[in-house]
Parts: structure tokens; C-alpha cells; sequence
């Protein structure tokens, strides 16, 4: 249920690269070398490419080619595989030199071998796209009750049919609570106690129960019906966090916050983050340390002191700390502060960020005094973002359980940061705390791992806010 569809695709994808890569392989060494017995030259090369092709795919990884919606015939999709192995090559250069214990410098060797995988990969992405990404263990759904998430879902899954699903039909008794575009895209029914003869005209495979629809004896009985037709089930928060990467704070109550959000059972996972993050800020910090001098140079010549910015964040347990960035904006008061009055969010294209600071931006280097957040444990490396105290108590308003998301310390990236546009309005915050209540939910080393791959693809690619 859910991206359990979206997993297997991409373990597909993953395993065709890979056996990609390693045909490239034996056919760059037979083209090489000119001979079908490759015994010798597969012993000499076998390790050192199979620790270079797993590099490989996570550089694959970083740069979205694994995004299931992005898995479409399309230019973008190719010149974006292209630029990737590209990057592979020098990947490549960088690896053998710097690790001459293989005792080999393959140059042309790598050439062909980049050359022919970059051909394959592209032949096979091309033909999973065509006949399996949009067919592939596709299933179709049946909504029982209308819900206003299910006009996003309805156009995702239209516009997206490679991630696997269909909407076959919903089931609704109002049916004027449901979208003139929505009863056009998707067939409707208002008999609730027809449910069965629905699922086996459409087909159905999985049916999604909105939190709104009325149930009764009579119904009851239907859906207990359906267990023995092996249709699966399942409720739509469940089913709209699993696709969207989100929860719905709309659907939520307190039953669900004493559920999901059991700090105790995190304890191992919680004590090998502290580790991580206590070892990847004193890295970082070197890397600042490093780079300061001509970040600094470069702010001062341009906008003057202060370089740094001091602000009040509320970050565990409601504790208001101070948070330190590098100056991005100009001054406009003694402390760098670019506001006179009220805090704001900043704007797309905010003409307060200095030419300087929107590089810095971009490329995410203006939060790297964090680390020393980090080390002080106001902060982790992986967490919600801390917001101002003056947002807190606006957004507070709006969600009265906001300040739930203040049981994680706060990041310097995190899940909504990685999966969202920059919050610049109170509506966008509220999506953000949306992706933050999943984060917090399912945290686990697997979902780290894939924020720090998509940090560096932000990074990489500075499309930092």
C-alpha cells in the first residue's frame, strides 16, 4: 500500500543500472583488450568499478533519476541522466587517483566504460518508461466518502499514472459535496450498499475509507465482505501520508499523536543520531572554518558588519535559543537585522538579500554556523525547522497542536526542507509542519540518509532559498 509500489520501481530501476553499468564493463574491456576471455583483465578491474558503481548510483540517487515522478520520456529526463555521467566521469578520475591502491589508472578504459553505460542506461530508462513505469504493478483504487484531499490526489495520480495507481470510482450518498472537475474525471456512485458489485466492474484492488463517510450495520457488512475477496484496505491518512509524504493535519485528532508519536520507542535510533551529529557538525565546522576567510571577505566588501545575524528560534521542549547565520541580507539595524518592525518571511527575489548573500543562499553556506547550534544541543543536523517565535505563536493559532513538532530538536535540514518549496507565508508553514509530522513519525536512518543525499542535490545544484 502506498509507495510500497513506488519502492519496487525503484529497485527495478536500480538493479537494471546497475546490470547496466557492469555490461558497459565487459564490453569496454572485450573492446579494449580484443579478446572474449576476459579472466584476467575481470580480476584486475572487478573491485575497483564495483565500489565506483555503487558511488554511481548514489550520484544517480542525488540528482533525482530514481524520482518515480520524474520517470518520463521526456528531454529534461535525458539531459538530466547525461549531466549525471557526466559527473560519473570525474567522479571516476577523482576515485582512481586518489586511491592508488588498485594499482590501475584505467582512462580509457573509464571513458568507455562511461560512454557505454551512460547508452545503456539511457536504452533501458527509456524502455521501462515506455512499457513498465506507467502499467507496472498498477492498481486501482475505490474511495469510499469524498474528501477535499482527494482532488489532489485524483490530478496526481492523472498527471503521474508511472507512480501506480487509478482512481476507478468513489463512492459517495452527497454527491454535491464533490467537484464538478472530479465527477468528471472519475465516475461516481451514491449507493454505499453497492460497493461489491463497484469493485468487481472496476476492478478494484485496494479501497481507501475516507474519515467522513458514514458507516452502519448494513455497511459493516459489506466491507466485511470484501476480506474474503482479498481486496486490501486502508484508511486515507494512512494512504495519503504513504503517497504525499505527508500527514494531513485535517484528518488528525489527539488519539493520533498518542499513536504515532511514542518519543520511548526511538531511544537506540535517538542515541546514534546524537553520535552522527556530534561527528558531521565537527565537520562541518572544519569546512566553515576553512572557507570563512573569503566568505567574510566577500561580505564585507560588499555590504559592510556585521557578518553574522543572531535570531530567537523556538526549538525543544518550546525553548527559545539563539540561532547564528552569516549575514544575507542588508543591515538594517545595529544587530543586522534586515527588518524595522515586525519580523517577515523572505520573499522570492527578496531585493533585502545582498548579491553575495543570495549565493550564500543558494548554496546553503550561510547556515553552516549552525553547527555550532549543534554542538551546543540546541539543534540536529536532521530536524524541523526552527521557526521564530512570533510565526510560532501566529501559526499556533491556526493549528492549536503546532507546537507538537517542538518534541524533535530542530534541524539544520529536515524533511520538509528537501521536499518543499521555502515557507514564505503562514499557509506554506503550515504544508511545511505537515511533512514535519511524517519526519517525526517515521524517522529512521533510512529517511536521514535520503534527506542528506537530497541536501547535497540542493546544494549541488544551489537551489538553496
Amino acid at each position: 500500500m502506498g509507495n510500497g509500489i513506488v519502492r519496487v520501481k525503484q529497485l527495478i530501476l536500480l538493479v537494471g543500472d546497475l546490470i547496466c553499468m557492469y555490461l558497459a564493463l565487459v564490453t569496454a574491456l572485450m573492446a579494449r583488450y580484443h579478446t572474449l576471455d576476459l579472466s584476467g583483465y575481470w580480476q584486475t578491474h572487478r573491485l575497483s568499478f564495483g565500489i565506483l558503481f555503487a558511488l554511481w548510483l548514489i550520484v544517480l540517487f542525488i540528482n533525482n533519476v530514481y524520482d518515480i515522478r520524474r520517470a518520463k520520456n521526456t528531454i529534461l529526463f535525458f539531459q538530466n541522466i547525461s549531466l549525471t555521467f557526466l559527473t560519473n566521469f570525474f567522479l571516476g578520475l577523482a576515485f582512481f587517483y586518489f586511491i592508488p591502491a588498485f594499482r590501475i589508472t584505467p582512462k580509457t578504459n573509464l571513458i568507455l566504460v562511461v560512454i557505454l553505460a551512460l547508452l545503456l542506461v539511457s536504452f533501458w530508462r527509456a524502455l521501462f518508461n515506455w512499457l513498465l513505469g506507467p502499467s507496472l504493478l498498477k492498481r486501482s483504487i475505490l474511495f469510499l466518502g469524498y474528501h477535499p484531499r482527494l482532488e489532489e490526489l485524483v490530478t496526481l495520480f492523472g498527471n503521474d499514472p508511472q507512480i501506480g495507481y487509478r482512481v476507478a470510482a468513489i463512492v459517495d450518498p452527497v454527491h454535491d459535496q464533490i467537484p464538478p472537475n472530479v465527477r468528471t474525471a472519475v465516475e461516481c456512485f451514491s449507493d454505499p450498499l453497492r460497493i461489491r458489485a463497484v469493485v468487481d466492474i472496476k476492478d478494484v484492488h485496494l479501497v481507501v475509507i475516507s474519515p467522513s463517510f458514514a458507516r452502519s450495520p448494513e455497511l459493516e457488512k459489506e466491507l466485511y465482505e470484501l476480506l474474503f475477496w482479498r481486496i486490501e484496505m486502508a484508511d486515507l491518512a494512512s494512504f495519503y501520508e504513504a503517497i504525499t509524504g505527508r500527514v494531513d493535519t485535517s484528518m488528525l485528532s489527539e488519539s493520533w499523536f498518542l499513536q504515532n508519536l511514542r518519543e520511548s520507542r526511538k531511544q537506540y535510533y535517538d542515541a546514534a543520531r546524537t553520535v552522527f551529529d556530534l561527528v558531521a557538525a565537527v565537520l562541518l565546522g572544519i569546512a566553515f572554518i576553512a572557507m570563512f576567510p573569503f566568505v567574510a571577505l566577500a561580505v564585507l566588501l560588499e555590504s559592510g558588519r556585521p557578518l553574522f545575524i543572531k535570531q530567537a528560534r523556538m526549538g525543544y521542549n518550546n525553548r527559545v535559543f539563539t540561532i547564528y547565520k552569516l549575514r544575507t541580507m542588508y543591515a538594517q539595524n545595529p544587530d543586522g537585522m534586515a527588518e524595522r518592525g515586525a519580523p517577515q518571511f523572505a520573499q522570492a527575489n527578496d531585493r533585502r538579500i545582498t548579491r553575495v548573500g543570495r549565493w550564500l543562499r543558494r548554496f546553503r553556506i550561510d547556515e553552516l554556523p549552525q553547527v555550532w547550534n549543534v554542538l551546543r544541543r540546541d539543534m540536529n543536523i536532521i530536524g524541523p525547522r526552527p521557526e521564530r517565535p512570533e510565526f510560532v505563536e501566529q501559526l499556533q493559532e491556526r493549528v492549536p497542536f503546532y507546537s507538537i513538532r517542538h518534541l524533535l530538536r530542530p534541524g539544520i535540514t529536515g524533511w520538509a526542507q528537501v521536499n518543499y518549496r521555502y515557507g514564505a507565508t503562514l499557509e506554506e508553514s503550515l504544508v511545511k509542519l505537515e511533512y514535519d509530522l511524517f519526519y517525526m513519525k517515521n524517522r529512521s536512518l533510512l529517511i536521514d540518509a535520503v534527506v542528506m543525499l537530497k541536501t547535497i542535490h540542493i546544494i549541488v545544484k544551489a537551489m538553496g532559498r
